[in-house]
């Protein structure tokens, strides 16, 4: 176990991803805790909710894949007032367990997806003589900062993702904010030369907790860029107060076996999809921290089927990620695939 000093009695920490468990299972403490949101939810000086959803063709299901909501607003807010009579299905991916155990007292369905790194910002997390030796190395080739939103900015941010390792394949939708957004915030790693070699977004989900939305590296940058950039990070985040920041998911990772024939199902798929999609290094590189895990849930007003897994597979563009590494084709990204595909609604 971890030894993280804390700022508060009530955190329990975990140094590996925890099996699958009670979606009431919490870590975080109470006052924090009641702040949380779904993944790439955020909170915004805005007067109603802008959100960003998807309907699921097969299940019936409508689903939220993050949202924008007023300060000081909670997830049941939001509940009254997307769906006040309860009569259309829902869907929530990505809930922490305070989130699954909220719904799942209002009857909604749990099922472990996931599991998400956090870091502890009074934590020792960068303690590990072979991650200071990483940040060290990084540092040499250049330095890291944060970057104010602008178009410059956001050309940059386009020319770094045509340069990472996964730039030719198709890519994930609606499961994270993949573009740069003027109300998330952006760190880079700039070479000697000024040119980005990593950048992370951040969005906010209070004033004390931040969540990773893209961690991004030039397929040449050199080695401890990445960790470099990830102790600017946590410094800056430390020194305006924030308490935790979260590192993002690893999905598949602390799912244990299950009876449920589609829960078992979910685990082989997991299992198959990591050729295509290499989580398993994602979950690697996040434990260089040694984070504090846990279980992330996806939660419907519906019993989670065959049906509503398939349909998030298909819109979230797992399917054609699979299929062209099946394929020698060249690959030609659909229109949504481009910035700006993404259109958000207000309720």
């Amino acid at each position: 176990m971890v030894g993280v000093k804390s700022r508060t009695a009530q955190v329990r920490i975990r140094s590996s991803p925890p099996r699958e468990g009670r979606a009431s299972d919490a870590i975080l403490p109470a006052p924090i805790a009641r702040e949380r949101l779904p993944l790439s939810w955020t909170r915004a000086p805005i007067t109603a909710p802008q959100v960003v959803s998807q309907n699921l063709p097969l299940s019936r299901c409508r689903w939220i894949c993050w949202a924008d909501l007023p300060e000081h607003w909670r997830l049941p807010d939001f509940l009254e007032q997307a769906d006040p009579e309860n009569r259309g299905a829902l869907l929530i991916r990505g809930c922490p367990p305070e989130i699954a155990a909220l719904l799942e007292s209002r009857g909604w369905h749990s099922f472990a997806a996931g599991t998400e790194a956090l870091l502890s910002l009074d934590g020792p997390h960068f303690r590990r003589a072979s991650l200071q030796a990483l940040v060290r190395r990084g540092n040499r080739r250049g330095r890291a900062e944060e970057v104010s939103f602008s178009p410059g900015v956001q050309t940059k941010f386009c020319r770094l993702l045509r340069g990472t390792a996964h730039a030719h394949k198709p890519q994930l939708r609606y499961l994270f904010r993949s573009e740069l957004e003027p109300q998330n915030r952006c760190f880079v790693f700039r070479d000697h030369r000024g040119e980005w070699l990593a950048a992370m977004t951040l969005s906010r989900v209070s004033q004390e907790f931040w969540h990773t939305e893209r961690l991004l590296r030039r397929q040449d940058a050199p080695v401890g860029v990445m960790e470099a950039l990830a102790a600017h990070v946590f410094a800056q985040l430390q020194a305006e107060g924030a308490r935790y920041w979260s590192l993002g998911e690893v999905p598949f990772v602390g799912v244990s076996g299950s009876s449920s024939l589609v829960k078992r199902a979910f685990i082989g798929a997991g299992r198959t999809f990591n050729f295509a999609y290499n989580y398993q290094g994602l979950f690697s590189f996040k434990s260089k921290f040694d984070p504090l895990w846990q279980p992330l849930y996806l939660c419907s007003t519906q019993r989670i089927s065959w049906t509503m897994l398939w349909d998030l597979f298909e819109i979230s563009g797992c399917r054609q990620l699979v299929q062209r590494q099946f394929s020698r084709l060249p690959y030609q990204p659909p229109q949504w695939e481009t910035p700006g595909y993404e259109t958000k609604e207000c309720i």
